[in-house]
């Protein structure tokens, strides 16, 4: 875990993906249809990756993927990534 200046705390977390995916959904991304916003996770699916390592929660910023900024992408750009992203993926999320 890290911190930031402004205080929030940032987490690494690493998940596998499996046949539905990592185990969570997210909203938002420049450009989206309720305005420019961070991608935040909106949901995270019980007995999913996500849920079963518990780090990950809903109304948590997704900063990063794989080391990629996810500043200033568009919902559907931040989906890619997290698509393309092979078995294994390390989110930076702000919490």
């Amino acid at each position: 875990m890290y911190s930031s200046t402004l205080g929030e705390s940032l987490t690494e977390i690493r998940l596998r993906r499996v046949a539905q995916g990592f185990g969570f959904a997210i909203v938002g991304g420049y450009g989206s249809d309720r305005g420019d916003f961070p991608v935040v996770i909106k949901n995270v699916f019980a007995n999913g990756p996500a849920a079963a390592d518990g780090r990950l929660q809903r109304g948590d910023v997704l900063l990063a993927v794989n080391g990629l900024s996810l500043d200033g992408l568009t919902h559907a750009e931040a989906v890619s990534l997290l698509k393309s992203s092979g078995d294994v993926v390390t989110l930076l999320v702000s919490s």
